[in-house]
């Protein structure tokens, strides 16, 4: 604690060069009475301010503030009655009267400067910064937690709807596959049919007369024509039932899922109400930045430095200066304390926040909150099935199979009517042939005509829904630029 001492001796002093020769007068020694009782009360008063200084630093600033006021107010009122009290019974000459002043304004005036301090009061204001800036840490990082277990739901809705396109999608292409399946099943048996059609024919002109053969080609031309209209169209209906049932599938599907991507499109956007609650934060936070913090406390503690050391420039003596000297430093310091507390806090608030709600959003916090990398994983994921290759081959395979199996039967038919055993010279059964191989490549020409017809639309909606799960098409729907470029703000 340091001893405020200076301008007690240097007061002493003063009154021996005013009163040479008078240090055995009863009037000099009551003088430098008042001067030590003063210097004892002048030192407890500054040993209480600059308690109160310490106190700053953890208790209520507003009540030590009124305290310093008060301490300071009693001292100068006991400097005023210290001094006429016990001088009241004394006569003094103008020298000691002179003195006496001279003191008087010089004490009241260091004393007076004290008021305009305010250390304490600069102490408060910053601890207030730090207390704020400490409620701000507390508060984001519940704001964070909140954002992230909001955000949860949402990404797992979103991520289901793309687990269902998933499925969407295998399951179309199980349709083909079996849709493939059918067909090469029902070209088979269109196949099977033209066959028995011809060993019906075969059978029933093997070893009989030219006239029987001429009956028999005409009932077989009949029952061919019956064939075409009952055994051979049946499966062809089946066939095209199934296309067109097929069509209306990957219709539907295609529909369901535009209803999955409507529905990640509307849930993100429902996401981004979220993401506005962080670009608020974000907002208050550099406002916070601009404002306060950390620069608001550099600001007071310029102010309290300032004033400590225009109180101390100001002082009328060197005793003054002198005692004044080390409440300076310690006030300088204290200041300084408070300022260290809240420059580690903003440190620690920087340390915790960078990249978050402070300076631009870091790569991590852009995925916490929109799953971005995720997203794009389960799409490449979704891609990597080459479900519109599969789809696409799938399809190929089915006009190709199907094609072949109709050209073949049909040219089996074809090539057993003209190897017939027709003799040339009868007219008649050439004529019958004729008309047997007319009807038979008419029949193989709408059977062609009717199934490409329905396997175009099939495969045309089917293919057109395929491309709906290649990547370009995945990202290009389930694209999170909006919900990115809200965590930018």
């Amino acid at each position: 604690m340091p001893d405020y001492k200076e301008r007690v001796t240097e007061m002493l002093e003063g009154l021996l060069n005013v009163a040479p020769g008078r240090s055995n007068d009863p009037l000099f020694t009551e003088l430098s009475s008042i001067v030590r009782k003063w210097g004892d009360h002048r030192q407890r008063t500054l040993e209480r301010l600059t308690a109160l200084v310490l106190k700053a630093q953890t208790d209520a600033t507003e009540p030590l503030a009124r305290e310093w006021q008060d301490q300071i107010s009693q001292a100068r009122l006991f400097l005023k009655v210290i001094f006429s009290i016990n001088t009241s019974n004394l006569k003094l000459p103008q020298w000691a009267q002179n003195w006496m002043m001279s003191v008087l304004i010089a004490e009241d005036h260091f004393l007076n400067g004290l008021l305009t301090v305010q250390t304490i009061e600069l102490i408060g204001k910053i601890r207030n910064e730090k207390m704020i800036l400490d409620v701000m840490q507390e508060h984001l990082s519940k704001k964070w937690a909140m954002l992230n277990d909001q955000t949860a739901p949402f990404r797992s809705q979103q991520m289901q709807a793309i687990d269902e396109i998933e499925k969407i999608a295998t399951a179309h292409l199980d349709e083909v596959v079996a849709l493939w399946r059918t067909l090469t099943e029902g070209g088979g048996k269109i196949y099977r049919k033209a066959g028995e059609a011809v060993d019906d024919i075969e059978k029933k002109t093997r070893g009989i007369s030219v006239k029987e053969i001429v009956i028999s080609v005409a009932k077989a031309t009949a029952a061919f024509l019956k064939i075409d209209a009952d055994a051979i169209l049946d499966p062809l209906d089946i066939l095209i039932n199934s296309a067109d049932h097929a069509a209306k599938m990957a219709i539907a599907k295609n529909d369901l899922k535009l209803l999955r991507v409507r529905y990640y499109k509307d849930n993100m956007r429902d996401q981004g109400y979220i993401l506005r609650l962080f670009a608020e934060e974000r907002r208050l936070v550099r406002e916070y930045e601009r404002t306060n913090g950390v620069k608001a406390a550099i600001m007071y503690q310029k102010l309290a430095d300032d004033a400590a050391s225009l109180w101390v420039a100001q002082l009328l003596t060197d005793g003054q200066k002198d005692d004044a000297a080390p409440i300076e430093e310690f006030l300088i310091a204290q200041i300084g304390v408070a300022v260290a507390a809240i420059t580690e806090a903003d440190k620690a608030f920087r340390t915790k926040h960078t990249g978050l709600f402070v300076e631009k959003p870091s790569d991590s916090t852009e995925e916490a909150l929109t799953s971005e990398d995720a997203f794009r994983q389960r799409i490449a994921n979704l891609s990597a099935l080459d479900i519109d290759e599969k789809i696409s081959r799938h399809h190929e395979s089915t006009n190709r199979i199907f094609e072949d199996a109709v050209d073949d039967a049909f040219e089996t038919v074809e090539r057993s009517i003209v190897n017939l055993p027709f003799d040339a010279n009868e007219v008649l059964l050439v004529d019958a042939r004729e008309h047997m191989l007319v009807e038979a490549r008419k029949m193989h020409a709408a059977v062609k005509s009717v199934l490409k017809e329905k396997l175009k639309v099939m495969i045309d909606i089917s293919t057109k829904l395929g491309k709906e799960f290649d990547r370009s098409t995945l990202e290009e729907a389930f694209d999170r630029r909006e919900l990115i470029n809200a965590v930018d703000r």
